[in-house]
């Protein structure tokens, strides 16, 4: 007799048709094996369903936030001993905070020239927003001492994004320039 169901006529019972029924056979022909019940509880199958779905909104929720990410931007440049620090961020209530640091990192004491801090936006259609503060008195920084011009803005009156140039002084070449998304 071999493992695979054959009819087999019985005379005793009025010649009805009966199977052999072979458990080793039906296992072999499956394509996967059977249910470990020492599995992990987190890959069954009722479980995986809802696993793709929180990985799936959780997918989303990163692209989200790095679409709608606040701008974040700080740039340094050195000359001598003096640091200017360029600094963009996002803050709460849709506002954006644009700051320029000037700050003294020799040995010495040295004199900071008052002079207008001016910051120039252009967005992509050429349109272009400048506001300036000035820096009215002249400033004397002891070392490790710095001084600071901020500009709180409004993301309203700003473009989605820019070419955002800080000046300082009378100076025409922009000390920092940018392309920033606000």
């Amino acid at each position: 007799m071999n493992n695979r169901e054959e009819p087999v006529r019985d005379d005793e019972l009025g010649g009805e048709l009966k199977f052999h029924y072979s458990r080793a056979e039906r296992l072999r022909k499956r394509h996967r094996p059977p249910f470990d019940r020492k599995s992990s509880l987190l890959f069954r199958r009722k479980r995986r369903g809802l696993i793709i779905i929180v990985v799936d909104i959780f997918l989303v929720a990163i692209v989200l936030f790095y679409l709608n990410k606040p701008a974040n931007v700080l740039i340094q440049k050195e000359q001598g001993d003096l640091v200017y620090e360029f600094n963009a961020t996002g803050v709460r209530g849709k506002k954006i905070l644009i700051g320029f640091t000037i700050r003294n990192v020799g040995q010495a004491e040295v004199a900071v020239n008052p002079g207008p801090v001016t910051v120039r936006i252009t967005d992509r259609s050429g349109d272009t927003q400048t506001f300036q503060k000035p820096m009215e008195y002249s400033t004397i920084l002891q070392p490790g001492e710095s001084s600071s011009t901020i500009f709180l803005l409004s993301e309203e009156q700003l473009p989605g994004s820019g070419l955002t140039e800080l000046f300082y002084g009378t100076d025409t070449q922009a000390l920092f320039s940018k392309n920033i998304r606000f």
